[in-house]
Order: C-alpha cells, then structure tokens, then sequence
C-alpha cells in the first residue's frame, strides 16, 4: 500500500457521484439499484462539496476523477470548481445535455447501439439526443470527446453498426465496457457466463484491428477480458487498490468496495476500467495487487 506524506493511503484516481438526478433512467444502470447507497433528495452544496473534494485530493494525493451521476451535468458548478482540483478529469454523461467546456477534461458520452437499440435501454429519444448534442459542440471545444458503449447480450448483434455511426459525429473515438450484471441476474442483458460472452469480446477485437485509431480499448485489455484470463484479474481486482469510489450520500460520501456498486457478480464484472488497469500495470511489471509479477503470472 503506498501511503502519502500525510500518512493517508495514497490513491491515484476516484470516481464521485456528484448528483442523484438524471435524464434518463436506463435498464443497465448500477447507481440506483436498491443495494447502493443513493437517493434522491436533498443534495450537498456546490461549496461544501468541493472543500470536500479538495480535502481528500490534498489527503489522498488524487491526480484523476471520473465525475458520475446520475447525470453530472445537471450540476455544472460543482463542475466547472471541482475539475480545477485534479490533474486529469474525466465526466461520463448520458449526451442529453449540452457539454460545457472544462480545463483537463474527457467526456465520456454513453451510446448503447443505434436508435431502436439504444432507445430500448436509455428511453425514448435518447439517441436523437445524443446527435442533437454532438452536432453542437463549438469547433474550438477543448475537452476530448468519446463514447462508450455497454455491450450486453441484447446489443450484442449491433456492435460494428454502431461503430460506423459514431465514426460519422463529433466523438474522437470510443470504448467498450461489458455489462456488469447482479448477482443471480436473468434479465436479457447478461450472458451468464464468461464463455458465452467471449463471442462479443472477440466481435471488439476485430473492431480494433480494423478501427485501431478510433477503438481506444488496448488490445491487451480486450485479451484480459476473455474467458480464460478473466477470473485472475477480477479475483484481484486492480480498481479495487487504484480507484476511490465516493458516492453522494445525502450531504456526505460513502465508500462502497465497488465503484459498480456491492450487489455486482464480480466474476462475471467486464467493466472497461478494471481490465485497462490490468492492462496498463501488468505492462509496467506489476500484477493487480501491485505486486512485481513472477514468471508464473
């Protein structure tokens, strides 16, 4: 564990839930699910909620934040004062509001598949939103623009369709997360098995070696992804030791032990950032846990 001169436990990135309020209400979503600890209501105070942030960015030497929601553009003071905190910034936004330009920043726009696919999981109208807000985005707009799609079992059949659509909007590039699913989870959106999701792990790897400057997911973290490395990555978790997870609780944070949320089947967890992590240290040498690896690793 590496501690910092404070004598806190030093962590290089944290995700924040800044808002409980969305747009959209979306079948996949893990931030309103009963086991987390959100509600709607009452909501920190923009001042308060950045003195909190500057707080554990100075306790914990935190260089990047992931801002979330709900919709984290429903709250663009907290924003606009918050990103000025960290080195590096990212905000996921479901693209139904227009995106504000931010010092340090990457939007992360969220895009399930093409219209009658993404509408079924995001809402009504949810894709045409996203295309109204990508067209009006300033030439001269500093932050990074992407998307990210959550590739379930239900949207499975549409990946390259909606590679081909988003090549042709404002975003620079885009990654793909696999759905994380609950446990015992039966719904149409998992595929049960890290087996049968190898089939669409690998549809993304052809992707990237076809679109190799607009999918941004290495082909490291794809190969991580699939059956058999999976479960060695997951058990040990690299999000779990690199990234705080900070959810609004009222007008405080709390810590669950997953930033997907503690109701989450683990072993069958395809978030994009675990397996970039694990991607990105075993190439520096180490293992999940932070560890030089063996020559068994």
């Amino acid at each position: 564990m590496t501690m910092t001169e404070s004598g806190f436990k030093h962590w290089p990135a944290a995700m924040v839930n800044i808002t409980n309020r969305c747009t959209l209400r979306c079948r996949h979503c893990f931030v309103f699910r009963e086991a987390n600890p959100n509600r709607v209501g009452d909501e920190m105070q923009t001042g308060a909620m950045v003195e909190k942030l500057a707080e554990l960015q100075r306790r914990h030497g935190i260089r990047h934040m992931l801002w979330m929601g709900g919709e984290p553009l429903l709250r663009p003071e907290v924003l606009r004062e918050g990103t000025g905190l960290f080195a590096h910034n990212t905000v996921t936004t479901n693209g139904t509001i227009d995106l504000i330009d931010l010092p340090r920043c990457i939007y992360v726009v969220s895009v399930d598949g093409p219209p009658e696919v993404n509408d079924a999981i995001r809402g009504r109208g949810a894709f045409a939103r996203v295309e109204r807000t990508l067209s009006r985005v300033p030439a001269d707009f500093s932050p990074t623009i992407m998307c990210q799609m959550v590739v379930t079992r239900s949207n499975e059949s549409v990946i390259e369709e909606t590679v081909h659509l988003l090549r042709e909007t404002r975003a620079e590039g885009m990654t793909f997360s696999f759905y994380v699913p609950l446990e015992h989870d039966d719904s149409d959106l998992t595929w049960g098995s890290l087996e049968r999701r190898d089939r669409a792990v690998r549809e993304v790897m052809r992707l990237k070696a076809e679109y190799p400057d607009f999918i941004w997911n290495s082909g490291r973290s794809l190969e991580l992804t699939l059956s058999e490395h999976a479960l060695r990555i997951t058990r040990n978790c690299p999000s779990k030791e690199l990234v705080l997870p900070l959810y609004l609780d009222g007008d405080d944070f709390v810590t669950p032990f997953c930033c997907y949320g503690n109701d989450v089947d683990c072993d069958l967890c395809g978030a994009w950032v675990v397996f970039h992590l694990a991607a990105k240290l075993e190439q520096a040498g180490l293992s999940p846990t932070l560890e030089p690896l063996t020559a068994e690793a």
